[in-house]
């Protein structure tokens, strides 16, 4: 006679949640990536929707502890407005509420990690190709009609950027700027900027990639050398000088590895700046001698901005409305003091919210972050002054989101239980 025994073992649950991600999904995430700068207004754009999106997202992965930090960051940054030296701005008071929505967001999902399978992997890998390659190529063909015709048709044209654009004021568009050339009769000295609004802005994007691109990519040396000439070709048909140090400072941060590798990869950037050099040769001379205004705007003039509020004792900073109250305009002309555009965001953090705030903020922000991680933040901010601004943010939020990510195969049937018979 026989009879079943109690079960010693039970169905065991999945070791983690897997997330579903199609082709449609890396193809949507590709588009918009692309076309993160274009929208009607700053708030209705491809960049706003994104951030509705993340911040749903965050909601509902948050942390006790990254929560009450994130609040506690997000509180330094509205507590300017207490310490402004002339009538109080509503319009200042909603820029803060934004710029602490995306600081909350930033830290809130920066601790988060996704659970993907293999195939969604591969999925990824493919959408990351498609990225540089896409920016590789737009770039190309813009190098090579600002050589020849300058006809503009390779340039996203300037009616897709939520920025006021016109004839008077270009901005940084590339395709207002030929238009401007044809309607004046003058040449101008312009650089591609694929499918964003300024060179400076692509060397972003390319470093976030290549952020990524170290951690899919890194089964194949193959493919990711041959992502990383993909993305050093790119910075230096742009010609933008932030993105070229950024990429270098990159490389080396995420490439500590053997003495050999670690002799290679200084080799390989030397080599890398040498080119850059070359083929830049003009600009690196405007920017040694201190007459390029790109790099001005972002290191000179904010720095001397920054000194004279401390200077005046404004310990706990200003908003960005109140100070031009402060600050002389003439001692900035270039960063447009009076909306505190101020080209450097990591200066502009102890700006707007002073040596406590600013403190605060980066601390919390910069908190538990590996290496790599803290590098890439650091950079960012280095490219422009808008570091909490929607589409920076969720570029940013994407690339720290793919590089925690844990990539594994998971059986999905469940184990019956197994039993003894006698």
């Amino acid at each position: 006679m026989s009879h079943l025994a109690a079960p010693v073992g039970t169905a065991p649950s999945l070791e983690r949640r897997v997330k579903p991600l199609s082709l449609i999904v890396v193809t949507a995430t590709v588009a918009c990536v692309l076309a993160i700068q274009f929208g009607y207004t700053s708030h209705l754009s491809v960049a706003g929707a994104c951030f509705v999106l993340a911040v749903l997202t965050a909601i509902r992965k948050l942390n006790a502890l990254w929560f009450a930090l994130a609040i506690i960051g997000a509180s330094v940054m509205i507590l300017p407005h207490l310490f402004m030296p002339d009538e109080f701005h509503l319009d200042g008071l909603y820029r803060s509420l934004r710029e602490a929505a995306c600081f909350f967001m930033i830290v809130s999902l920066k601790r988060v990690r996704f659970d993907f399978t293999d195939g969604n992997k591969t999925a990824i890998k493919w959408g990351l190709w498609v990225l540089m390659i896409a920016l590789l190529v737009m770039t190309t063909l813009q190098t090579i009609d600002l050589q020849l015709d300058r006809t503009g048709r390779f340039f996203v044209p300037s009616m897709y950027y939520p920025a006021t654009i016109n004839s008077t004021d270009c901005w940084t568009s590339s395709a207002c700027w030929l238009d401007f050339e044809k309607l004046h009769g003058i040449r101008i000295v312009m650089r591609p900027c694929a499918t964003f609004a300024e060179p400076s802005y692509l060397g972003f994007v390319v470093v976030c990639l290549v952020f990524v691109g170290h951690k899919l990519l890194a089964d194949s040396r193959r493919e990711m050398i041959a992502f990383m000439s993909a993305a050093m070709a790119t910075v230096l048909m742009a010609q933008t000088a932030s993105g070229i140090l950024a990429l270098v400072v990159m490389f080396l941060v995420l490439n500590k590895q053997s003495p050999l590798r670690t002799l290679l990869v200084v080799l390989v950037t030397f080599l890398f700046l040498s080119v850059a050099f070359v083929f830049m040769s003009n600009r690196w001379n405007d920017i040694s001698d201190g007459s390029d205004s790109s790099s001005r705007s972002r290191l000179t003039q904010p720095l001397s901005a920054a000194g004279e509020t401390l200077a005046q004792g404004y310990v706990f900073g200003l908003p960005s409305e109140s100070l031009g109250k402060v600050v002389p305009a003439d001692l900035i002309p270039g960063a447009r003091i009076e909306r505190g555009a101020s080209d450097n965001a990591l200066i502009n953090i102890f700006l707007q919210y002073g040596a406590v705030g600013g403190t605060i903020v980066l601390l919390i922000l910069l908190l538990r972050c590996s290496a790599p991680e803290v590098c890439l933040l650091l950079l960012s901010m280095q490219f422009n002054g808008a570091f909490f601004w929607y589409d920076k943010v969720v570029l940013l939020a994407l690339a720290l989101i793919l590089t925690k990510a844990r990539f594994g195969r998971v059986d999905r049937r469940p184990t019956p239980p197994t039993a003894h018979y006698s």
